[in-house]
Parts: C-alpha cells; sequence; structure tokens
C-alpha cells in the first residue's frame, strides 16, 4: 500500500483537506476572539468539515477493503472495529449539522453576494 501513488494521493487529499478544515476553524476562533461578525465563515464551515469526514472515511475504508467492515467482536476487525463504526456514522454528519444545502445557500448570499434563490 506504501508503494502505490494512489494511495499516497489520497492520503495527501485527504491531508491538505484535514488542514483546510484546521484553518477554516481557527478563522472562525479568531472572528469570536476579535468580536467580529460572522457573515458565512460558520456555513462554510460547516458544509467543508462533515463532506470531509465522509470523505476520509471512505477513503480509509476502502483501503482496509473487506476487513474494514468488521465490527468490534470479530476477531479479524481493524482496530476492534473503529473503521466500520465511523463508516456507518459518517453519511449522518451531514444531516446532524443541519441542512448542507442551507448552508451552502448562506454561504452563496452572505459570502459571494449571489441572490437568494
Amino acid at each position: 500500500m506504501r508503494d502505490d501513488p494512489t494511495t499516497r494521493d489520497r492520503l495527501a487529499d485527504m491531508w491538505i483537506e484535514g488542514q483546510v478544515c484546521r484553518l477554516m476553524t481557527l478563522r472562525s476562533m479568531s472572528i469570536v476572539e476579535s468580536d467580529g461578525n460572522f457573515t458565512y465563515e460558520g456555513s462554510a464551515e460547516k458544509v467543508f468539515a462533515p463532506e470531509h469526514g465522509v470523505r476520509t472515511t471512505e477513503t480509509i475504508a476502502q483501503m482496509l477493503g473487506p476487513y474494514g467492515q468488521l465490527l468490534n467482536g470479530s476477531e479479524d476487525s481493524v482496530e476492534d472495529g473503529i473503521f466500520a463504526h465511523n463508516l456507518m456514522g459518517a453519511f449522518q454528519s451531514g444531516i446532524n449539522h443541519g441542512s448542507v444545502q442551507v448552508m451552502r445557500d448562506q454561504v452563496a448570499r452572505r459570502g459571494l453576494g449571489m441572490p437568494r434563490v
């Protein structure tokens, strides 16, 4: 797996997206600390971070193959089934954080100045 360029590229993409999430969070924290007003930053973060989580979880599951889908209790599960547990919960994160489409609309209107649809 280490020598596979496709796997290395996917891991690099996930790492870069993770850094983008971290920087978005730091920007939000900076706005709060300076008593600033949010316009689109929170919505952009709430759209990007859960989608990054889903992409990362899917990438890990694909890299682990069938073993990544085994839950805890199976002697062949990877890390006691934590990846399978994350895979099952990853898709609900977009719902848990509010409707992604509503957040996209807020980013478009507040951040990009686009008209309301």
